[in-house]
């Protein structure tokens, strides 16, 4: 896609660093994302990492929607809020490495990757329902599949942000695992299609002709 080299106004473009946007591909695959500025990417691009590139089942040159979340208001519906997830419910992919771990997965794996990220994810770590994740401890790489995001009274949610202030407060999102783990194909679900031999960087996308690095 071809950028306008005329056009240096920032204003044009809504997004700025730090700020949540809800990415989609094809098949309705999408994640919520925290978007970095980033100069080593070419204008009308974004920097995908690995994690979010396999969620979406998207490779170099795939064209991807990138728009802030929550959206604006539009007429006569309601306002989408962006909460902060009361418990997180994970389920863990048994044959990743995991099949075997003995300690606290929840503790090893889930709190390392969530709480405590502060300067990255300074508004709390995205959370989105029923992508994979991947957490890397213990000489060990965890993955793991969001099954279900609550939030105020109970509400399922499909988009969150990870809430965590300091160790043991009682507002911390709760992390919780899922006692029945699954397996990767169940995991990874109908829609996801592996791309061996493809090396996956750059996606174009169509809301501006700024760059980003797209981080899950």
């Amino acid at each position: 896609m071809e950028g306008d080299d005329d056009d240096d106004d920032d204003d044009a473009c809504p997004l700025l660093d730090g700020d949540f946007v809800l990415v989609k591909y094809k098949r309705g695959l999408r994640f919520l994302a925290c978007i970095r500025e980033h100069d080593d990417v070419a204008d009308n691009t974004v920097r995908i990492n690995p994690l979010g590139r396999k969620n979406l089942s998207c490779g170099a040159n795939d064209l991807v929607s990138v728009s802030p979340y929550p959206p604006e208001q539009k007429e006569g519906q309601p306002k989408e809020t962006l909460h902060k997830a009361i418990k997180v419910v994970f389920q863990a992919i048994n044959e990743e490495g995991l099949e075997d771990f003995e300690g606290d997965i929840a503790k090893t794996f889930l709190e390392p990757y969530y709480f405590n990220v502060g300067g990255n994810f300074d508004m709390g770590r995205p959370v989105t329902t029923g992508v994979l994740i991947r957490s890397n401890a213990a000489m060990t790489d965890g993955w793991f599949k969001i099954k279900e995001i609550l939030g105020p009274n109970g509400k399922k949610l499909d988009y969150a942000t990870v809430s965590w202030t300091s160790e043991g407060h009682p507002e911390n999102t709760i992390l919780e695992l899922d006692p029945v783990p699954i397996s990767m194909e169940d995991g990874e679900g109908e829609y996801f299609k592996r791309r061996s031999g493809t090396r996956m960087e750059h996606c174009s996308y169509h809301h501006s002709d700024s760059y980003y690095l797209i981080t899950l």
